[in-house]
């Protein structure tokens, strides 16, 4: 049995959330950019696969504390039930499977119609790892508590971080309906048919679909323009999500800077206070000086 405040489960809390953010840039990027990694790139998603079940089982093992109790469960039979029912074992198990190692299986016959079929929905159940992206704030309070720092000062970088992922994640779907695309005279007319440069590579196809995202979310004008009757729901969806978003960052970062230094703001405010008595009692802001009597 394990305890939340071990060392190892402190660390091992710090590496999940490296994997997570690393499984929710590359899984979208991977699927919407059909780039399937290789080489010691494959090696490193098994191992994050394996990670995460890895998560699962120490989950299946950890002590916890019931409300209003300063006793541990240790009851391994308990903590399952608890973690099952009403813990996060709803995200942590379809986020858990290790779908590039049952690739294998259907890798070696792909030339069957079938097995390709299943092929493709086994990468789309890697979109199940974005479920993971529910448990990143609790890592980040964990973080906070263990290393003794306020993340306030932070939260103006934070929300440019969420807005330049959400962009990533945007982007990436951007570029996944374009296989829903229209066909017109036999050929097929996506938004990259309107880009102002040829966009063969993939990074380059990347660039321009992060571009059309941040510039949707922000209200700017994008490089490229939807084309297919797809394209043009998602954008309009787009618009809306970004306006709804934008509007919120913006309130967000106008909070923050006005309860960023809280004891500036108590100062002035105090400050105020004696201004406006003085003023109720009218008194002069230069005291009256006596002249000097100049003898003889």
């Amino acid at each position: 049995v394990i305890f939340p405040d071990d060392e190892f489960k402190v660390k091992w809390d710090f590496a999940m959330m490296a994997l997570i953010l690393y499984s929710a840039l590359s899984v979208p990027f991977r699927l919407a950019f059909d780039a399937e990694a290789v080489g010691a790139m494959w090696l490193v998603e098994v191992a994050v696969s394996l990670c995460f079940v890895v998560d699962l089982f120490i989950n299946f093992n950890l002590a916890f504390q019931p409300p209003g109790s300063d006793d541990w469960v240790t009851n391994r039979s308990a903590i399952a039930t608890r973690y099952c029912c009403k813990g996060t074992f709803i995200i942590d198990a379809p986020s858990s499977v290790p779908v590039e190692l049952i690739e294998l299986l259907f890798v070696a016959d792909t030339g069957n119609s079938s097995s390709l079929r299943v092929l493709r929905g086994l990468r789309l159940c890697r979109l199940f790892r974005l479920l993971k992206l529910l448990k990143i704030e609790v890592y980040i309070a964990r973080l906070e508590e263990e290393l003794d720092i306020n993340m306030r000062p932070f939260r103006v970088v934070s929300l440019i971080v969420k807005l330049l992922f959400f962009a990533h994640l945007f982007g990436c779907g951007w570029k996944g309906v374009s296989a829903l695309d229209a066909v017109d005279d036999g050929e097929a007319r996506t938004w990259l048919s309107t880009a102002p440069f040829d966009a063969t590579e993939t990074a380059e196809q990347y660039l321009l679909a992060f571009n059309w995202a941040l510039s949707t979310l922000t209200g700017a004008s994008a490089l490229v323009k939807p084309v297919s009757s797809v394209e043009v729901w998602y954008s309009t969806a787009g618009c809306i999500v970004g306006a709804l978003s934008f509007g919120y960052i913006i309130g967000e970062i106008g909070s923050l800077l006005a309860t960023l230094d809280k004891q500036s703001a108590m100062v002035d405010e105090k400050i105020d206070s004696v201004r406006e008595y003085l003023r109720w009692r009218q008194v002069p802001r230069r005291p009256h000086r006596k002249r000097a009597s100049t003898p003889g």
